[in-house]
């Protein structure tokens, strides 16, 4: 769990805040447009400091889709490159597949 140390002003010992966690996930379709930008990515960076979060792309939902082996991986590869481009930090939050 993500902890904050804040300090006090008298010297005790300092108090550990717990964020708030944040679980979202995006389907890796191979279709990314402005919505999935606007309407996802660009609030996970703008939050990523404000909450524990723990981001995934949900591959398994794309399976849902005709796709191939290899088309599926792409896709998976594009959007993490994608997420992590557009200002998603790996050392604030967990992102996995």
């Amino acid at each position: 769990m993500a902890t904050q140390v804040t300090t006090n002003q008298t010297g005790a010992a300092p108090a550990i805040e717990r964020l708030p966690r944040v679980f979202s996930g995006i389907q890796p379709s191979g279709n990314f447009h402005l919505g999935n930008y606007l309407g996802a990515i660009r609030n996970w960076v703008k939050q990523q400091d404000l909450y524990a979060n723990t981001f995934c792309i949900v591959d398994l939902h794309a399976l849902s889709l005709a796709t191939t082996r290899e088309g599926l991986r792409e896709n998976i590869r594009n959007l993490a490159t994608i997420i992590v481009a557009s200002g998603i930090d790996p050392d604030h939050c967990t992102l996995f597949v």
